[in-house]
């Protein structure tokens, strides 16, 4: 919250919902609180937008922190690796290595139409190391959560994994 510019208040609640269930499975878990002027659970709950944007803001940077050391525990081969998380005028930014290449679909289009001898040759073989660093990722216990071609670079050492969805 004080990365993100806004207020913090710590403070005990009762209030439990999932965050409870996951905290008590052992998933590290937290709740952010909104400020209502009515009361939660009432008929007339409202928020102030700004409120919500800020709590926004936060979540946003508290996933981001967990996607930098998330990346850092996993870094392999076949994974872009992760630099830093950069605060700049109240947002964060998450700094990984540069994977210099085309992605996948646009370095198979290169290649010829679907179909073509040359571009399933190709695509073939992206996919042996692509599936190693996903059982890799699978073995330790993680899921990649938004794995399409436009997340996959292909560079001169081989294919690289972006952005794991907020695994």
């Amino acid at each position: 919250a004080t990365q993100a510019g806004v207020d913090l208040e710590v403070m005990p609640s009762g209030a439990g919902h999932d965050s409870a269930v996951f905290a008590n499975a052992g998933v590290p878990s937290a709740m952010v609180f909104v400020r209502n002027q009515n009361g939660s659970h009432n008929p007339n709950e409202a928020m102030a937008l700004p409120d919500f944007f800020d709590a926004a803001e936060v979540l946003g940077q508290a996933l981001l922190t967990a996607e930098l050391e998330r990346l850092r525990e996993l870094a392999q081969p076949g994974l872009v690796g992760a630099r830093a998380l950069v605060h700049d005028a109240g947002r964060a930014w998450l700094v990984t290595e540069l994977a210099e290449g085309e992605d996948l679909l646009a370095a198979a289009a290169a290649r010829g139409q679907p179909g073509d001898p040359a571009r399933v040759e190709f695509v073939l073989a992206q996919a042996a190391p692509l599936l190693r660093t996903l059982d890799s990722l699978h073995a330790r216990g993680w899921l990649h959560l938004d794995l399409k071609p436009a997340h996959v670079i292909v560079t001169e050492a081989g294919p690289v994994l972006l952005d794991l969805g907020l695994s």
